[in-house]
């Protein structure tokens, strides 16, 4: 009777693909009983497991910030954290200027929720910064003390409570400043049927300026964010002229470096096979659907079979407004796990 061993297997041995199955049914919302009983497991030999791989997952973390000189001084984490974020209510409802917009009607109900966005002031933008990067330096620094031989659950929830309250701040600074890429955005198109793929280059922009953004030099973030959004828009838009000037090279400037082109193609496709990859363990089935089709992901790396907001839009049934979001949700989560390589294989 193979269905009924005699000897049944040690309760503390559990095999990768049971342990990572286990860990993503955990993730997904079942109770400790239920995991206990689909996996015939102790409770001792579950909280192990989940642990293990949490551990695991903030070890293989990207985890940057930009540092800064008082974040070593002593006293910063109750000078820095200790204090509530200076969000007062009316200091928000300051009145928004109201602006034009190539290509408004194309978003009429996301272009509401721009309006009336509020502005953050210098003060909230520095506090903000300051508490993002401190966070994310604390969890840097703190996971160096995970042992997966004997983990800790307490550090894992500290770290994670650090992660999690990063990524609040950074979705806020990333909201509080959306008018911005869309203004911008609007002054570079005189045509309304490119408008959202603009905006959409210039999200991943502003994604990218959060993080590397200097709170410390003093000047306000908005006129960092400005020259990364208007860069982005020069290198998309310099791309003709750029193709123009290849084509125009002779032959044999084209055979030399033939072969080197062939190098960074296979180059370039082991790390398009990395991203698919990532963007498949992070993202759900519909986040999924619109990065890979929309930056071209699927198929060919040679021929990138991009589509537009409105053509994915149209495929799901959903509004181009809606598409947008669901990309910069999905851009913002896919911030934090890739790598440099790839973050530009994605944006290029």
């Amino acid at each position: 009777h193979p269905d009924k061993p005699v000897f049944r297997r040690p309760l503390g041995r559990i095999s990768p693909t049971e342990a990572t199955e286990l860990y993503r049914l955990h993730g997904q919302g079942l109770s400790m009983r239920e995991l206990m009983e689909r996996f015939d497991r102790s409770r001792a030999t579950v909280y192990r497991i989940v642990n293990q791989r949490r551990a695991a997952a903030i070890l293989a973390r990207k985890i940057e910030c930009v540092l800064s000189d008082e974040f070593l001084q002593e006293g910063a984490r109750e000078r820095i954290l200790g204090q509530p974020l200076a969000m007062e209510k009316s200091e928000l409802e300051k009145k928004i200027e109201p602006f034009e917009l190539v290509g408004e009607s194309l978003l009429p109900e996301y272009m509401q929720v721009l309006k009336t966005t509020p502005v953050l002031t210098r003060e909230q933008e520095l506090d903000l910064f300051r508490r993002y990067n401190y966070l994310k330096h604390l969890a840097a620094t703190e996971r160096h003390q995970i042992k997966l031989s004997k983990v800790s659950a307490s550090l894992l929830a500290k770290l994670e409570e650090y992660l999690e309250q990063a990524e609040e701040i950074r979705k806020l600074l990333v909201e509080a400043n959306l008018r911005l890429v869309v203004s911008i955005a609007g002054k570079h198109t005189s045509d309304g049927a490119n408008f959202l793929e603009l905006v959409s280059k210039g999200n991943f922009a502003l994604i990218q300026a959060v993080e590397e953004f200097d709170y410390g030099k003093g000047f306000r973030f908005g006129r960092w964010a400005s020259l990364n959004i208007a860069k982005e828009y020069a290198r998309v838009s310099g791309r003709s002229t750029e193709l123009t000037a290849k084509r125009a090279a002779s032959v044999a400037s084209f055979q030399r470096g033939l072969r080197e082109t062939t190098a960074d193609v296979l180059a370039i496709e082991r790390t398009r096979q990395s991203l698919t990859q990532l963007i498949r363990e992070e993202l759900d089935e519909r986040e999924q659907y619109v990065i890979l089709n929309h930056f071209g992901l699927i198929g060919s790396t040679i021929r990138k079979n991009r589509k537009t907001l409105k053509q994915i839009g149209d495929e799901l049934g959903l509004t181009k407004e809606r598409i947008r979001q669901i990309e910069l949700i999905a851009l913002q989560k896919l911030r934090q796990c890739l790598s440099q390589e790839q973050f530009e294989l994605l944006t290029s």
